[in-house]
């Protein structure tokens, strides 16, 4: 379903305050029109009264696209621990069991050909969306922007060891992939991966296993969680 509320809201510019209607979330199966509105950053984006200023409320978001199966939340917190971020995540899912029975199972993902991720703010949701769009895995995906840092370094100084950083998917035409990469401390950069990398991981079993190894049973599917692995138990094999 799509759930609105009304959120006392203060400027970011002005700091008048003024009232505002926020998603909670989007059923894109019902409203169509609402992914088109997520995609195009429209989405939870108020305009103050005062000033004219307009910006993005940070709310957690849930998207879901009941055709597809997929549950993709958009939280805020701190991507750096992000374990920390994703336990908390579902023990709230956990604590609606006994209001909602097989609520936390669902969203989770732990049912036959439910597809649930925990993305980090409305840019890693959008991604998610242009990713399974596309026909691809995201879990191969993010290996693939790891392996790239071996083989074609965009980054550069601006990448310290630990330090959650942001590459996002762009699209996939013809034989490319494109990402384009934010580092923390300098501009956003874009480059390609040759789609014969995505197809080699995918259909060799091995490979596959190794990309998916890191994210079994995880909510956060993100290549941080292999650069940056968190002291509560993130990053590890299983």
């Amino acid at each position: 379903m799509t759930a609105i509320y009304r959120e006392d809201l203060e400027c970011v510019l002005c700091g008048r305050r003024f009232e505002a209607s926020i998603y909670s979330s989007i059923n894109v199966s019902l409203d169509p029109s609402l992914k088109e509105r997520l995609l195009g950053k429209e989405i939870n984006v108020v305009q103050c009264p005062g000033c004219g200023e307009r910006f993005t409320v940070g709310a957690t978001l849930l998207y879901h696209d009941m055709e597809r199966a997929l549950w993709l939340w958009a939280i805020w917190g701190n991507e750096q621990e992000w374990a920390k971020e994703e336990a908390r995540f579902k023990d709230m899912l956990n604590s609606y069991e006994m209001q909602y029975p097989g609520l936390a199972r669902a969203v989770q993902g732990r049912e036959t050909g439910r597809i649930s991720r925990l993305a980090f703010g409305y840019e890693q949701l959008r991604e998610k969306v242009l990713i399974f769009d596309a026909g691809l895995d995201d879990r191969i995906i993010e290996f693939l922007k790891v392996l790239s840092l071996s083989s074609y370094d965009p980054i550069g100084e601006p990448f310290e060891k630990g330090e959650a950083m942001g590459i996002l998917f762009e699209g996939a035409v013809g034989d490319r992939i494109a990402f384009i990469c934010l580092p923390a401390r300098s501009d956003p950069l874009g480059f390609e991966i040759g789609r014969d990398a995505y197809d080699s991981l995918f259909n060799d079993p091995d490979a596959r296993e190794e990309a998916f190894a890191f994210f079994r049973d995880a909510l956060y599917v993100n290549f941080n969680r292999i650069l940056a692995p968190s002291e509560v138990g993130g990053g590890e094999r299983s």
